[in-house]
């Protein structure tokens, strides 16, 4: 990897399971005119890339970087995605399968509330025992330690960056697959892509039918569509330009609903529903 920077016409490199590489290592190779040439990244399965490593990763590439795969890279955060949609505006395919730490947030371009924003503390009178209860007979002690203040109300979001997936208006092919914090609240709001044609949804257990309706509003050059194994999902006849569908593990789609999709989608020339 250290002779990369020698490569300075070196447009794709694919580094897909090369599991013992280091994202520093990888960093310092791609410094100076190597990583501002190229046009390809792989690192699937590459465990040892993380959020520092994509930071300095998109800002080294951010000209000229079309196609970004991250598959499996498990310990990527939203902070990678902070960075992809800030300095990698140009890509055209992203793919983040199994990238399980991902969130709405991440998506949404916001930060996430803080545990004590999500569950405000609830201040609780005195107690007293089973067998007396309060029947009014004495009053309660004083409190020897001052009262709780009221509970904070919670912050609202900040941008990070001020990005969201939205900046990423020319995708072409996304891939979500398997990232399961995801839910109704991202997809129904950043994508968004008028140019998208490839879109993996697969193993998103919180999206709905809500999320499909969405996708075929904002997305009208989608003709390929994996929703394998999303349980809530009933109805997959929202996008009409499909040619290409996986319902597989879809457990509330029947086979009535797929020849039903099958002679109402014009296009559609291939449905997977085993």
């Amino acid at each position: 990897v250290d002779e990369l920077v020698s490569l300075a016409s070196l447009r794709s490199l694919e580094l897909s399971e090369c599991t013992h590489l280091t994202g520093a290592t990888v960093v310092k190779g791609l410094s100076g005119p190597t990583g501002a040439q190229l046009e390809r990244l792989a690192f699937r399965s590459c465990t040892g890339i993380r959020d520092l490593e994509v930071f300095s990763l998109a800002q080294l590439c951010g000209g000229t970087l079309r196609e970004l795969d991250l598959t499996s890279c498990i310990y990527l955060t939203d902070l990678s995605v902070s960075a992809i949609v800030t300095y990698l505006q140009g890509l055209v395919l992203l793919r983040l399968g199994w990238c399980k730490e991902i969130t709405d947030w991440g998506l949404l371009g916001l930060e996430a509330p803080t545990r004590r924003e999500r569950e405000p503390e609830v201040e609780t009178g005195p107690s007293f025992t089973r067998t007396f209860g309060n029947m009014g007979f004495f009053q309660p002690p004083k409190n020897p330690f001052p009262a709780r203040p009221p509970p904070v109300e919670p912050v609202p979001p900040t941008m990070q960056g001020g990005a969201s997936l939205l900046a990423l208006g020319g995708l072409q092919e996304l891939d979500l697959s398997a990232c399961c914090l995801l839910t109704d609240m991202s997809i129904t709001q950043v994508l968004r892509h008028r140019e998208l044609r490839r879109l993996s949804l697969a193993l998103l257990p919180e999206i709905s039918d809500a999320s499909l309706a969405s996708v075929a509003s904002h997305c009208p050059s989608l003709t390929s569509l994996s929703l394998n194994h999303c349980g809530r999902i009933t109805d997959a006849g929202h996008c009409r330009r499909l040619r290409t569908l996986d319902v597989s593990g879809c457990k509330r789609i029947s086979l009535t609903a797929v020849d039903h999709l099958l002679s109402h989608l014009p296009f559609l020339e291939n449905v997977n529903c085993r």
